[in-house]
């Protein structure tokens, strides 16, 4: 992909889970993203009991409508966006970046079912500050099982690294 950092996770929930905890998403957080996705996006908010902030999707591609995200930011107080790159298209990385830019907020990629993708250069999950795959066998990459956290964010992979390992910060020391 042409990140840094590439770091192998169970599944794709647990990928995403691992990118909000990374990123600090504290319980009653705001994390603005899409309801037209598997239901794992939304529960990894709960997970981390977060409040999910739904937006619509554009009826031409099923990818969030990048009006209403600008809009949904002016009104929320979020702390991250998770935008869902669906059937091997993404969204419009770079206008999107520069709307989580403007507003002081983090992007996470979930990029379950766009493995291989790319748009205007981009490939998927390099251009967040965290990008996320499952690789379960419905998804266009199969391996039955598993997922991947992608970064090129040095204290972001030293951050999700320790938190799927227990803690662990070297040798037996958690």
């Amino acid at each position: 992909l042409g990140v840094k950092h590439a770091i192998a996770v169970t599944n794709g929930t647990v990928a995403l889970h691992t990118a909000l905890l990374g990123l600090d998403i504290q319980p009653g957080d705001k994390v603005l993203t899409t309801p037209f996705t598997f239901i794992a996006t939304s529960n990894s908010i709960l997970h981390c009991q977060a409040q999910p902030v739904f937006v619509d999707v554009d009826p031409n591609t099923f990818l969030l409508d990048l009006d209403a995200v600008e809009k949904a930011l002016q009104h929320h107080s979020c702390k991250a966006v998770v935008v869902v790159h669906l059937f091997g298209q993404m969204c419009d990385v770079n206008r999107l970046q520069e709307i989580c830019q403007r507003a002081g907020v983090a992007l996470i990629e979930d990029c379950a079912q766009s493995h291989g993708a790319t748009f205007d250069g981009h490939s998927s999950g390099t251009v967040g500050d965290i990008g996320t795959f499952s690789f379960y066998a419905t998804k266009n990459l199969p391996t039955g099982e598993g997922g991947m956290v992608t970064t090129n964010n040095d204290l972001l992979e030293e951050r999700m690294r320790s938190l799927i390992n227990h803690g662990r910060t070297g040798g037996y020391e958690h």
